[in-house]
């Protein structure tokens, strides 16, 4: 069986943004295409959000056609870091014969999602990147960025740490 995590993003009311929207259109197609496949579609309640980005999300998914039992909610994580913690505790308790592991998010935050995620998960993870273009790349390619490089320096001090 393969399995997609599908990272949350903003919301609008029970609606996906731009960027969430582009993540589950990916994972629609993904799903749609390995009928064996499952989805954990991850994200807790932000600021100023009525909802979980994961029951937003699980709702999208559904009204496209994807079957309830194909869906796992992960509705706690508040960062790219929880997302994959959280989801990598649910693989724990799943674990029923998973060939594949992909992680569904935006080409611009990916290099990031396959960092943390080997890191948590390990390198059986591959990238399943979704289209996004926008005028706030200006925001969010600067951040990413930033991002990257503190997880860096986190996952190599937590590594030297484990290894004393």
């Amino acid at each position: 069986m393969k399995l997609i995590i599908v990272l949350g993003a903003h919301i609008n009311g029970n609606k996906p943004t731009l960027a969430l929207k582009e993540r589950l259109d990916r994972a629609y197609s993904f799903l749609r295409k390995n009928k064996d496949s499952m989805a954990i579609v991850s994200g807790g309640k932000g600021k100023n959000e009525l909802y979980c980005e994961s029951r937003v999300m699980r709702e999208y998914l559904i009204n496209k056609g994807i079957e309830k039992h194909r869906l796992i909610e992960e509705n706690k994580a508040k960062s790219t870091y929880e997302n994959i913690k959280y989801s990598s505790n649910i693989l724990k308790e799943i674990n029923s014969n998973i060939s594949e592991i992909y992680i569904v998010t935006n080409w611009y935050h990916m290099a990031r999602a396959i960092l943390l995620a080997r890191s948590i998960i390990g390198n059986r993870i591959k990238p399943l990147s979704s289209r996004y273009i926008s005028r706030k790349l200006i925001i969010y390619l600067p951040r990413e960025i930033i991002a990257y490089f503190k997880d860096f320096i986190l996952i190599k001090t937590r590594d030297l740490t484990n290894n004393i």
